[in-house]
């Protein structure tokens, strides 16, 4: 079976080379204004509206007219625009699965948190 992906992720070249390699089998689809950041929130995309998965950080209200949309992954730790009631009840009832990268950033975050404590126990 072959999935559409859509994505709208600033990756670097090098990352998208592999997500390309890593997708051969299914067709991705790169969306018309990449977010150089996870934290920006998306445009709307006609593209999505084919997708099967979006990765990134797709437009909030543009996920609703997206009825084939399997799997929604976001490329940050936090979802806040995405934490909905009305959001929420939509994915659920058309099956659609939401997930997000807090994982990726569990070591980074730990580190910082120690070495916040470090300096504040040194006074720094």
């Amino acid at each position: 079976m072959s999935l559409t992906i859509w994505c709208n992720a600033g990756f670097s070249d090098a990352a998208k080379a592999q997500l390309e390699a890593g997708t051969k089998r299914h067709r991705l689809v790169w969306a018309k204004d990449a977010r150089p950041s996870s934290l920006l929130t998306g445009e709307a995309d006609p593209a999505l509206l084919e997708a099967d998965i979006a990765l990134g950080q797709p437009d909030r209200g543009q996920c609703f007219d997206a009825p084939g949309l399997r799997w929604i992954e976001v490329t940050s730790a936090g979802y806040t625009r995405y934490d909905t009631a009305e959001f929420k009840e939509a994915m659920r009832d058309r099956g659609t699965v939401f997930s997000n990268m807090s994982g990726v950033f569990a070591d980074p975050c730990a580190q910082h948190v120690l070495a916040m404590m470090l300096a504040l126990a040194r006074q720094l």
